[in-house]
């Protein structure tokens, strides 16, 4: 991707989270400084999709939400962005269906069932905190004292963060944000 706008004036950052992620995995295979890459990769898959979410609000933002272009951490983004719409981070259920003309949904299948994933501000918070523990030069105690990074811990984290992104980057739609005219119920989208 290069870093400028498309015709259109928007950034393909979904794109470019799921080329982290390819990385990331490919890296996750290796050993040591690969590791340490993969876990970079990772950090960056997360603050692109951030940066997607801000982007989606772009066009409604309030001078007060567009203080999140200043930020490049993504839990300050959705913290931000969650003052505008408390629904920035809570994955949703979309289901259309055939209504009659009373306005009651017809019986059946939905026409177009998924599921918006979407990351948590604690979750980001936590998975880029612990993927930057990750990415610091070993201090002067930990040399001494012979401690190497732990690979497991590494790998096993990473893959963790990684299966998550996964799924957020597979959802049949995304980028849903609801005006205050739609009524909606709030539903755990696994639970069906």
């Amino acid at each position: 991707m290069a870093d400028r706008a498309q015709q259109d004036g928007n950034f393909p950052f979904r794109e470019k989270a799921r080329e982290h992620l390819d990385t990331a995995q490919k890296l996750l295979c290796g050993h040591g400084q690969r590791l340490i890459y993969a876990c970079l990769e990772l950090r960056l898959a997360i603050e692109a999709i951030a940066y997607d979410t801000l982007q989606t609000y772009e066009k409604n933002m309030s001078p007060e939400i567009a203080e999140a272009y200043e930020h490049w951490q993504p839990s300050k983004i959705l913290r931000l962005l969650s003052t505008h719409d408390p629904l920035v981070d809570v994955s949703l259920r979309v289901q259309i269906r055939e209504v009659g003309e009373d306005g009651a949904p017809v019986g059946g299948d939905p026409t177009f069932d998924g599921v918006d994933r979407r990351l948590t501000v604690a979750w980001v918070e936590k998975a880029h905190r612990s993927l930057g523990s990750f990415l610091h030069q070993r201090t002067i105690s930990q040399l001494k004292k012979g401690k190497t990074i732990d690979e497991a811990k590494v790998r096993t984290e990473a893959s963790r963060i990684l299966i998550m992104m996964r799924e957020v980057l597979a959802s049949e739609v995304y980028g849903i944000k609801l005006s205050s005219e739609l009524s909606i119920s709030i539903c755990d989208p696994l639970s069906g």
